[in-house]
């Protein structure tokens, strides 16, 4: 979620002030370099609904090809190397403060076309320096990479006793969240341990993330991280939006049914409906329920609860993506709320859903509800 800064943050940002990227590269729990020269970095991450997924995408100078090469334990390797990746924003000397972004497993970190490595006659390699161009992404990229390989599919009593056994064997530690479900026996964990992840979060209608220390967390899908930044357009911010709009894929209602392995069982179900608004079931919009089924349901208040949380969900659709461009601030995360100020004192706000940053500029895309964005 947004890191926690001091007032004296949100100053320097608005005065003149340097963001600079601190890496280091561990391996195992072992450091293998640190104070690595980082000439420049883009941040991105975005929300599906179910996940927030983060990816840097660096430029390091390597003078003297000590961070990357045939050595599999070079530091910038892809074979499980991850990235501390850390952010230092400063005025002048007079202030600064360092704050952690994440860490992000090396996918690939080849050098430009430029660099060259010859095979000498004593058998070593030779390089006269390079510049490498490391991706990495974050920790629930190994759950979505690791495979179930017992064809028993696992049980657990509670969802936390199963989040045990997904990460279990994994380089990532669960954070500090109670989640006390039942998980139904017949759950489908999948062939991958991301997707048994991603069964679980439908459970309680929360999304998971690896937090800027690593930790896996679970964040409400509707209320986000609880931390707002404010924005008002200016000489530094600009909001725009792409107006559109289309009832297609709109419903007003939600229908869940339970199911078995051997089929429906129509006598459980529950539903949810939109009471008022432009979209208000039985009203001109019309009658259009989703109905879906789910083996996650076993009573009718389970049923209800599930649709209720399905129509939520839809609502997403009824949303608009609102564009911001500010100063990079690396406190803020995807979840966060974004509150844009109005002239005459009011104001519209949303879940920042995607976010793209380097040592300049940020994008912000945050959800309003299309009504709000229309009358303000």
């Amino acid at each position: 979620m947004g890191y926690p800064v001091s007032p004296l943050w949100n100053d320097a940002l608005s005065s003149p002030h340097q963001l600079i990227w601190l890496a280091t590269s561990v391996r195992g729990g072992s450091v293998l370099a640190s104070h690595i020269q980082v000439d420049s970095l883009t941040l991105s991450a975005s929300w599906d609904g179910q996940q927030v997924t983060r990816e840097v995408k660096a430029t390091v100078s390597d003078p003297d090809s000590t961070l990357f090469g045939p050595d599999p334990l070079s530091p910038l390797a892809p074979w499980g190397q991850q990235l501390i990746i850390k952010a230092m924003l400063s005025v002048g000397d007079a202030w600064q403060q360092i704050i952690p972004i994440g860490i992000f497993r090396i996918e690939d970190a080849g050098p430009d076309e430029s660099a060259v490595m010859i095979l000498q006659s004593n058998g070593q390699w030779w390089t006269g320096g390079q510049t490498l161009q490391p991706t990495a992404r974050d920790m629930l990229q190994q759950l979505a990479d690791e495979k179930w390989t017992n064809w028993v599919q696992p049980h657990a009593q509670t969802v936390r006793d199963a989040w045990a056994r997904i990460v279990k064997g994994v380089d990532i530690r669960l954070g500090r969240w109670s989640a006390t479900a039942p998980v139904p026996s017949d759950m489908e964990w999948g062939s991958t341990k991301l997707d048994a992840a991603l069964q679980l979060v439908a459970i309680d209608g929360r999304t998971i993330w690896c937090d800027r220390a690593g930790l896996l967390q679970l964040v409400s899908s509707t209320a986000g991280t609880g931390i707002t930044w404010t924005y008002q357009v200016g000489a530094d911010v600009a909001v725009s939006w792409a107006p559109e709009a289309s009832r297609t894929g709109l419903v007003n209602g939600a229908a869940v049914k339970a199911e078995t392995d051997t089929g429906n069982r129509y006598e459980i179900w529950g539903a949810a409906y939109d009471s008022s608004g432009p979209l208000a079931w039985g009203g001109p919009f019309g009658r259009i329920p989703d109905i879906s089924t789910s083996k996650m349901v076993h009573s009718t208040p389970f049923a209800t609860q599930a649709a209720v949380k399905k129509l939520d969900a839809l609502r997403g659709s009824r949303m608009a993506n609102i564009a911001i461009k500010a100063p990079a601030n690396p406190a803020v995360d995807v979840l966060d709320t974004a509150a844009i100020t109005l002239p005459g004192g009011d104001s519209m706000s949303g879940l920042i859903t995607k976010a793209e940053m380097d040592s300049d500029q940020m994008k912000l895309t945050v959800q309003i509800p299309w009504q709000k964005v229309w009358h303000g």
